[in-house]
C-alpha cells in the first residue's frame, strides 16, 4: 500500500498536478498486478530480491559519502 501511495505523490509531483494522485497509485497498482499474474510468486520473490539489492546498494553508498 506504502507503494502505491508513494508512486501517486511521485506522479502527481513529477508532472506538477496534471496527472491526479488517485491515477499514479492506480497505475502502480495496475503494473503490480500484472507482474504478480504472469509471474507469480516467483516473480514477486524476484521483485523482492532486487529490491533489497538496491536498497543495500544505497545504504552502503550513504554510509561511504
Amino acid at each position: 500500500m506504502v507503494g502505491a501511495m508513494g508512486g501517486g505523490a511521485v506522479f502527481s509531483g513529477l508532472t506538477k498536478g496534471v496527472m491526479p494522485y488517485w491515477m499514479g497509485a492506480l497505475i502502480i497498482c495496475g503494473i503490480v498486478g500484472v507482474y504478480v499474474v504472469f509471474g507469480g510468486m516467483r516473480g514477486t520473490a524476484w521483485t523482492n530480491v532486487l529490491q533489497t539489492f538496491v536498497f543495500l546498494t544505497g545504504a552502503i553508498i550513504t554510509l561511504i559519502f
